[in-house]
């Protein structure tokens, strides 16, 4: 008789943010999700390896059942102690952050990579997510008044400074 071959698994990768927009300073999370879009079941040995942009630390453990995750600096990986069936999903992965009070960029652009499982090399298209937040700046603005209105030689007269953020972030 003739044996038809198993499905091959396909990985898949997905990252969402939140809070919805960064902040100078502030805290937040990553959420990474993997899952097997294949016809067949995983091998062991699927891994995730997040590696944070400048700007941004891990502030925490990142955690997610069923992984086990190390931080080496900026890099998360985490490796998943079960196979994942076809159509499967594994447990979010959630990677804490915590961002740079100093950094200047707008936004931060975050990459991470599934891989493993007995993946066949032709499926690999997908296994890359890309998620980018924006990150909320200040934009401060400085007044300056004085009174009298007109001022004269010799007479007292009052400055007043006003400093305002027209930005989105805070100081």
């Amino acid at each position: 008789g003739s044996s038809t071959p198993p499905g091959q698994p396909d990985l898949v990768l997905s990252k969402t943010h939140s809070p919805s927009q960064f902040s100078l300073g502030g805290t937040g999370s990553y959420t990474l999700q993997a899952s097997n879009q294949g016809e067949g079941a995983t091998a062991l040995g699927i891994q995730v390896v997040d590696t944070l942009p400048a700007g941004l630390t891990v502030n925490g453990a990142p955690s997610g059942s069923g992984w086990q995750c190390q931080v080496s600096g900026q890099q998360v990986s985490c490796q998943l102690a079960d196979l994942l069936p076809a159509g499967g999903k594994a447990a979010p992965i959630v990677i804490p952050v915590k961002v740079d009070a100093n950094l200047t960029s707008s936004s931060l652009t975050n990459t991470a990579v599934v891989s493993g499982g007995g993946e066949g090399t032709d499926k690999t298209g997908n296994n890359t997510a890309t998620d980018v937040a924006e990150v909320s700046q200040p934009d401060l603005l400085l007044s300056k008044t004085h009174s009298p209105v007109q001022l004269i030689a010799g007479r007292t007269a009052s400055y007043t400074l006003t400093v305002s953020n027209q930005g989105i972030g805070a100081t």
